[in-house]
């Protein structure tokens, strides 16, 4: 995969109960509308089946050649992007993050106490359809090829390294 350029967003968050993971502020709306929280009656496949059956969804694919997952506001017409999953965002700018290590798309989980971690490169955040990786913290540590022990500083750590995966 080559190094790509530097991160231009990199944000964590702790993993709740039942995977919840609180949506980064940069990445939703004041009214909790976010930037990737959808109606699903606007998606093209709104009879999908929804994890949790909610109404305002955010909508899950992953990186076939990584396993790696990311969020995005529109499908993507990318062959190395599949469509996954579309989660029920349930309110309080918390979403959760699919079951899918053992359906074989991932390489990695996200269980609580976890840390999620948001990466994305600027053009992710800002051409259509916007989009951003989400890994757990093992798994960014992984491709860091880094040991860690909690009290590392994941963000700064990601800040001194070429990112990972390129822009979507």
């Amino acid at each position: 995969m080559g190094e790509s350029p530097d991160w231009d967003y990199i944000e964590v968050q702790k993993v709740k109960a039942n995977r919840k993971i609180t949506l980064p502020p940069d990445l939703r709306s004041d009214d909790e509308v976010a930037n990737f929280v959808l109606d699903r009656s606007e998606l093209l496949e709104h009879l999908t089946p929804v994890e949790g059956g909610g109404q305002r969804v955010v909508l899950w694919y992953y990186l076939m050649s990584a396993g790696v997952a990311l969020l995005t506001t529109a499908d993507l017409d990318k062959s190395e992007y599949k469509r996954w999953k579309t989660s029920e965002y349930i309110g309080g700018n918390q979403i959760v993050f699919p079951q899918g290590l053992n359906e074989g798309y991932l390489s990695y989980e996200v269980t609580e106490g976890d840390k999620a971690v948001f990466l994305a490169h600027e053009e992710m955040l800002e051409e259509e359809p916007r989009s951003v990786y989400v890994l757990s913290d093992d798994k960014a540590y992984e491709y860091l090829d880094q040991a860690h022990t909690d009290d590392d500083d994941l963000t700064e750590t990601l800040k001194q390294q070429p990112a990972f995966f390129g822009p979507v």
